[in-house]
């Protein structure tokens, strides 16, 4: 049904001068005002059956029951627009809520943060622990600051350096390493916890991360106080592509990312000088240019990757991932010799 402009109608008092503004006054949805309306011919049986059918739409999310969408944006500190545009896709809600919770920025006590690991880290908490709270159906404030309770389960302590542990969780909470963290480097380098936990405390220190700082994953460098998480995010803030670097980095042999950056500032590239712009012999080619004449063309050197001039990456800088390489390539080379031992 098209929209009428400038049909005027009255509700409790107050005129409007189309359905339309009606509507966003009273936030109900314009095509049940429009539909009811033209349906009954009175504008307040149009409002009541517009508003018992958004009464009755319901929401739920880990349980928690929402009559909108705006309610759950408001209480995970998302956007309502990008909560619409991920459900478009054809995912259900809590499968959108938590891709969105996972990558998007999140705006929560005054303060904006890109996914719930940068979230949960600010916060000194372990974000396997917030998932798992808002997974039970708290809610975003609740699953952040709710006191960890002690369960009367019985708990499977763990020793670790000759000190006793209540539980895995209770080792996370005091080192400052997520359970997930450690989980994950079990899984993928096949160690026991101990051995996980001694990889990643020793990143920590050796990063320099402090040793009272909640961690959810490695991240791949910090340049002057400012953590990467990924190639992809450094590239980007560099206006770069990730393809560029690390296929330098494999060609030249670079031992980490950083490392291959210095170099690839220092790299250059001759153009040829023609009416004070720089063109390149393929350019020339093109133009029409013989190899001969492109030998006659003064020549200039200029930075292979432009994008990179300006940028000081040494000063305070610490590449992470290097790090974790070297020590996780010495821990387990250690656990080698030992099983041989044996």
């Amino acid at each position: 049904m098209k929209r009428r402009k400038g049909h005027q109608v009255e509700y409790q008092g107050k005129k409007y001068d189309s359905l339309s503004e009606l509507s966003k006054d009273l936030e109900l949805p314009y095509s049940s005002i429009v539909h009811n309306y033209y349906r009954t011919k009175n504008v307040d049986k149009a409002v009541k059956i517009a508003q018992k059918a958004k009464e009755a739409e319901t929401y739920v999310v880990w349980g928690r029951k929402y009559k909108s969408v705006s309610m759950i944006a408001n209480e995970y500190g998302i956007k309502r627009s990008t909560i619409f545009k991920k459900m478009v896709q054809g995912n259900t809600l809590e499968e959108v809520l938590a891709e969105i919770l996972k990558k998007e920025v999140i705006f929560f006590q005054g303060k904006e943060f890109l996914g719930l690991t940068e979230l949960s880290c600010y916060y000194g908490q372990d974000v396997s622990l917030i998932w798992e709270r808002l997974a039970n159906g708290m809610n975003l404030e609740e699953a952040v600051f709710s006191p960890i309770k002690r369960r009367n389960k019985p708990q499977c302590k763990i020793e670790y350096q000759g000190i006793t542990y209540e539980s895995k969780r209770d080792f996370s909470r005091k080192m400052k390493i997520s359970v997930g963290c450690i989980h994950e480097m079990m899984v993928n380098n096949n160690v026991d916890f101990e051995t996980a936990a001694d990889i990643l405390l020793d990143v920590k220190e050796k990063a320099g991360i402090p040793a009272d700082r909640m961690i959810s994953r490695i991240p791949m460098c910090i340049i002057r106080g400012k953590e990467y998480k990924s190639i992809a995010e450094l590239a980007s803030e560099l206006k770069i592509t990730t393809t560029a670097i690390s296929t330098y980095k494999a060609r030249n042999g670079c031992a980490g990312i950083l490392e291959a950056l210095v170099q690839m500032q220092r790299e250059k590239r001759e153009k040829h000088i023609i009416g004070g712009k720089a063109v390149s012999y393929e350019e020339m080619r093109k133009m029409g240019y013989s190899k001969y004449k492109c030998g006659k063309v003064p020549k200039q050197e200029f930075p292979l990757y432009p994008q990179l001039i300006g940028y000081d990456f040494v000063t305070d800088c610490i590449d992470v991932a290097q790090i974790y390489a070297e020590v996780k390539a010495e821990k387990l080379e250690q656990l080698r010799g030992m099983i041989m031992e044996i």
